[in-house]
């Protein structure tokens, strides 16, 4: 049997995201069209619920340095979720 799965697709992008583009300092959301968080420099948007459970999890930490911006980080929490998801579903394929 297998564990259930914590996040939804949309909050897995989100942590890949992040991951991807976070160097060490974190990454800046803006708020963008129609409610969407937009992650600066790129065309990638979440709405704000995708952020809830990561946050809660303690997958990401969330800053609000001013109105309107979010600084994002991956943290350790995160980064094994991801290393784990990523080890299952590597496993998970069959050798062809």
């Amino acid at each position: 049997m297998t564990a259930p799965q914590l996040l939804k697709r949309a909050s897995i992008r989100l942590l890949a995201q992040i991951a991807e583009h976070d160097h060490g300092q974190g990454v800046l959301f803006r708020q963008g069209k129609n409610g969407r968080q937009q992650l600066d420099g790129t065309d990638y948007a979440a709405n704000r619920e995708t952020f809830r459970v990561p946050s809660k999890y303690k997958l990401i930490a969330v800053e609000h340095p001013e109105f309107g911006v979010w600084k994002v980080r991956l943290t350790h929490a995160g980064r094994n979720y991801l290393d784990e998801r990523e080890t299952r579903r590597r496993g998970g394929r069959k050798a062809s």
